[in-house]
């Protein structure tokens, strides 16, 4: 079990709800999130979603994304409001969307809304964003830290951010696993581009939702960043077996005439950034299971 995912009792957060809100008609617990403890709850005919987290990141993306990026093409759910519950949690209210999250249709429902599911993403990654900005990830003003996006790409490696040589030491990371990952993007990251370009970071599965015949609602902000579109792609390429992600997107930016160039490499790069951002999270929140398949993921990809 992960150590990560809030733990919290959810009378607390009923309770919390019916101080805020005289005539709550129903309440139950949702599944999703490796991090946050999502409860749908409804005031009157209206419905909402409570997020409950030990910190505050993701909220605040969420709040600055709503207000900066949503559209008719981009449904993102209102943030109504967010803050503090009390000493440990934080909180934060959106409205909810319709229909289910992605990782509960099934293979062929998936393949019905490809199509969907793919135009959205474009929506995402044709936002207007400053042309000259930094890169990686935004914080809740919307701004990045690193000067390049081949910057941001290596810092996945850096000491003073992640501190890999404790890990080492001290858990079950394999220090061969990362050395072999981090070299070979050391070596991608020259077919990488400098044009930047606003990306979701964790898109699909449960953090998307569809009545099955359109995306109702793109939700967690929270690992979004800036730079090359493509590293959505190589998130649903590395997640999802059932489906070539990859030959999907070529076909559709090829349709449109848009820069594929160096399209393997770049994917490759990215897929090795995410899986070791991954692998990070797995071996901190003590979630060997979910280590090893990410591990033997990242590595299927080096052979």
């Amino acid at each position: 079990m992960s150590t990560r995912k809030t733990q919290i009792n959810q009378e607390i957060v009923l309770g919390f709800l019916q101080k805020k809100f005289k005539n709550i008609t129903s309440f139950e617990p949702l599944e999703g999130g490796e991090i946050s403890r999502p409860f749908s709850f409804k005031v009157g005919d209206e419905e909402f979603v409570i997020r409950i987290d030990t910190e505050v990141k993701t909220f605040e993306k969420d709040k600055y994304a709503f207000e900066h990026f949503a559209s008719d093409k981009i449904p993102i759910p209102e943030m109504i409001e967010f803050g503090k519950m009390d000493n440990k949690y934080f909180y934060a209210i959106t409205r909810r969307s319709v229909g289910d999250t992605l990782d509960h249709l099934t293979k062929e429902s998936v393949r019905m809304i490809l199509p969907q599911l793919i135009q959205t993403l474009d929506e995402i990654h044709k936002v207007r964003i400053p042309m000259h900005g930094k890169y990686g990830d935004w914080n809740a003003d919307g701004n990045a830290r690193f000067d390049t996006w081949k910057e941001y790409l290596l810092s996945i490696g850096y000491e003073k951010y992640f501190g890999w040589s404790n890990l080492f030491k001290n858990s079950f990371m394999e220090e061969e696993v990362f050395a072999k990952t981090y070299k070979r993007i050391k070596k991608a990251v020259a077919f990488c581009p400098k044009e930047r370009f606003l990306i979701h970071g964790d898109y699909g599965f449960n953090n998307l939702l569809t009545d099955k015949e359109r995306i109702t609602g793109v939700i967690d902000w929270g690992e979004s960043k800036y730079g090359d579109f493509l590293y959505d792609v190589a998130w649903l390429s590395f997640w999802t077996k059932d489906i070539d992600y990859e030959k999907e997107f070529y076909k559709f930016y090829k349709k449109k005439n848009a820069d594929v160039s160096n399209y393997k490499e770049k994917l490759l790069c990215y897929k090795l950034h995410l899986g070791l951002g991954a692998i990070h999270f797995f071996v901190n929140s003590n979630q060997e299971k979910s280590y090893k398949w990410t591990r033997d993921r990242i590595l299927s990809f080096l052979i």
